[in-house]
């Protein structure tokens, strides 16, 4: 039990801004106060992240709302394509419609960008 009861050595929110990559922030409408608050400072901390409110839920948000949790995880996938394409790195765009298209496949905003790119 004694590792269990030490605090980490590290406190993260001070590293947070040392992640360089997108990050989609997710959070339940009806989560406890603690939570909201967590999210926002993660949100502020990570240059780059993305908080979303996922209305109608709680904690369990795959399980309470699964198309709205689907539907912030493609659009997010879809935003990192996008960027990436306005980035000009082609070859991470592909690769991130595709992961989208993947997950699903009536994505058809991911299909008509991938039908461009791949010309």
């Amino acid at each position: 039990m004694g590792n269990l009861a030490k605090p980490p050595d590290r406190p993260a929110v001070k590293y947070l801004s040392e992640i360089k990559v997108p990050a989609l922030i997710l959070v339940g409408e009806y989560d406890i106060p603690d939570v909201h608050a967590h999210s926002g400072v993660i949100e502020a901390g990570i240059p780059k992240a993305k908080r979303e409110i996922i209305f109608k839920s709680g904690h369990l948000i795959p399980l309470e709302q699964p198309q709205a949790f689907n539907a912030s995880v493609l659009r997010f996938l879809d935003s990192l394509g996008e960027a990436f394409l306005k980035d000009g790195q082609k070859d991470l765009a592909i690769e991130y419609y595709e992961k989208s298209l993947e997950l699903y496949p009536r994505n058809t905003h991911a299909k008509r960008i991938l039908k461009d790119l791949k010309k």
